[in-house]
């Protein structure tokens, strides 16, 4: 094994080396230099469906093509996996979209693998000298950050590295090692955001949302570490402490004498992958000693259309409980009515995006009547979530939509001030 690692380490200090013969030279004879960093997208299905050693020849056919447009421009090298880096020079940045366009018209030619015909895309993350310092190993940095950055953030096919895609870098990494001790010291807590039903003008149901108070930066939004969470397994034992103290604080609200609320929890994708999640469902709703009728599962689209036949079991086991299933953020992604009809599902919740312009886009207004109109027929509980103005509650009020959360009623509060909103409204 030690052979194998000082292999890698010769392999990796030669490849620097190289680099940095090339990079010097053409810095000497060009005097500016552009990073560009190469993805094939989906390489991982050429590899699954065709077998290693094919999809590299793959790899192998775009880099020979790639080559042979660039061989007088530019350098090219196999990085790691299935990503090329071309080092070129330039005059300015129209020179630098320039080669990004020759690279990109590769991917409209005729690639065959194992006799089959297939297509390529790519992402391109570029970086140039000038942009922060001349240094090699920034501007590979960089490149890499940018490739990273528009594969996950962009629908683009390049991307020019800016400051704030490493600064995002910085913060998830200060965000993971921060966050591994937020659970344990109390900093996770839960606010409440109330559901109202403006037929009766009732708050009949409230919807938990996590928050950091975080001992230096305060009271901290999900869009702040969610997405740390998810890459570093602590969704699950977070989503686990969502579901069992909100549901502590609905038994506690009962107890005031509001017998009627129900409590919406938001329930990541992960869960449903993991194999204990039925039980523990079963030993919270046990000890909260509360009735499930009062409890709603939250689900984005994304969960409905990947789920498999044991996953429906699942979904179908919890709503044998007498929890509720709704769908969050309807229509974000997938907007298809089709799940609707298929899936067992028991509401759904219209996303925001559609009721910003309500009241002065003709589109928005037709497919938020449809939806609410299929729910009906279907059966289906319907709410509009994101409604901030009156012109927005008017439009949703005509539609029947009755159900409502949003800031034009309150934004999300903690378990104190939701006791006093419930005094007051």
């Amino acid at each position: 094994m030690m052979v194998e690692k000082d292999n890698e380490e010769c392999y990796m200090v030669q490849f620097i080396e190289d680099l940095k013969r090339v990079y010097n030279g053409y810095k000497r004879k060009y005097g500016k230099v552009a990073f560009y960093m190469i993805d094939i997208c989906d390489f991982n299905i050429y590899n699954y469906v065709f077998g290693y050693e094919e999809s590299d020849k793959l790899l192998n056919d775009f880099f020979k093509r790639l080559n042979n447009i660039l061989k007088k421009k530019a350098y090219l090298i196999r990085f790691t996996g299935d990503k090329i880096l071309v080092i070129a020079t330039f005059v300015d940045e129209i020179d630098i979209i320039k080669i990004e366009k020759q690279i990109s018209r590769i991917c409209e030619e005729r690639f065959v693998l194992n006799g089959q015909e297939v297509s390529i895309k790519i992402k391109v993350g570029i970086s140039f000298q000038g942009i922060k310092e001349d240094n090699l190993m920034l501007n590979l940095k960089y490149s890499d950050i940018a490739l990273n950055y528009v594969k996950k953030h962009s629908r683009s096919e390049y991307i020019f590295f800016e400051q704030y895609m490493y600064d995002r870098v910085l913060r998830k990494q200060k965000v993971s090692s921060e966050i591994r001790n937020a659970l344990e010291n109390g900093e996770l807590q839960l606010f409440y955001q109330p559901q109202i039903d403006i037929r009766s003008m009732k708050v009949y149901g409230l919807e938990a949302l996590i928050r950091w108070n975080h001992p230096k930066l305060g009271i901290l939004s999900p869009a702040y570490f969610i997405d740390v969470i998810e890459n570093n397994g602590m969704i699950n034992d977070v989503g686990k402490f969502v579901l069992s103290e909100s549901c502590k604080q609905i038994k506690r609200w009962h107890s005031l004498g509001y017998t009627e609320l129900c409590m919406s929890i938001n329930i990541a994708e992960s869960q449903f992958y993991d194999n204990n999640f039925l039980d523990f469902v079963k030993l919270i709703i046990s000890k909260a000693e509360i009735e499930t009728k009062y409890i709603i599962f939250e689900i984005t689209e994304r969960v409905i259309v990947q789920l498999n036949k044991s996953k429906v079991n699942l979904i179908n086991e919890i709503r044998k409980l007498g929890i509720r299933i709704f769908i969050d953020d309807f229509g974000i992604e997938y907007s298809t009515l089709n799940y609707l009809y298929n899936l067992p599902v028991d509401g759904i919740k219209i996303d925001k995006c559609f009721i910003d312009n309500i009241q002065n886009s003709k589109k928005d207004l037709i497919i938020t009547k449809t939806v609410i109109d299929l729910a009906h027929e279907l059966n289906l509980d319907v709410i509009a979530e994101g409604v901030e103005k009156k012109e927005q509650l008017d439009c949703i009020s005509h539609m029947q939509c009755n159900k409502v959360q949003g800031f034009i009623f309150q934004r999300p509060i903690c378990s104190t001030e939701v006791d006093n909103f419930l005094k007051k409204f």
